[in-house]
């Protein structure tokens, strides 16, 4: 089982884990261990959010890969689409298949704090429903997207439907 997607359909509850990438290599030299010592806890699978703006994105890669073909535990690579275009999109969606990476985390993202007055334009999604309706167009069913979401609504979405 490679999909989160197929893990809820067996079980009624789940157990997992998010980390968040490391700033360092030393973080990352402790992260490893670290990773593998939680793997022993036989978690459904384990998420690895993803830096503002992509900073940690390869380290989001490493560590989802990491926890896949060392731990053996289904992982889950988060992905933001702001400050991305969708042809950076694309090009990530890529080297995370290339990574035989079949989880994502679809989410919208806030602008990093050096551009809080980020907008989306053309070539930007301005929502996650996009990206995630991207990646079906591009990659059909190879992943297994998972979203978030605000059933109370958001500032940016005047309307809930």
């Amino acid at each position: 089982m490679n999909k989160i997607s197929d893990v809820f359909k067996t079980k009624k509850r789940t157990f997992s884990f998010e980390l968040f990438p490391p700033k360092s290599e030393q973080g990352y030299a402790h992260l490893m261990p670290t990773i593998a010592e939680l793997a022993k806890l036989k978690p459904d699978f384990i998420s690895c959010t993803y830096g503002a703006g992509g900073g940690q994105r390869g380290k989001t890669l490493d560590v989802v890969q990491y926890i896949q073909d060392q731990c053996h535990v289904i992982g889950l690579a988060h992905l933001t689409c702001v400050l991305h275009t969708k042809d950076e999109i694309r090009n990530i969606l890529e080297e995370i298949k290339s990574r035989n990476i079949n989880n994502v985390l679809a989410l919208r993202g806030d602008p990093p704090q050096d551009r809080p007055d980020w907008r989306p334009g053309k070539d930007n999604f301005k929502y996650s429903s996009e990206l995630c309706a991207f990646m079906r167009q591009h990659f059909a069913d190879y992943f297994s997207i998972g979203v978030a979401g605000f059933p109370e609504g958001h500032l940016l979405c005047p309307d809930r439907d």
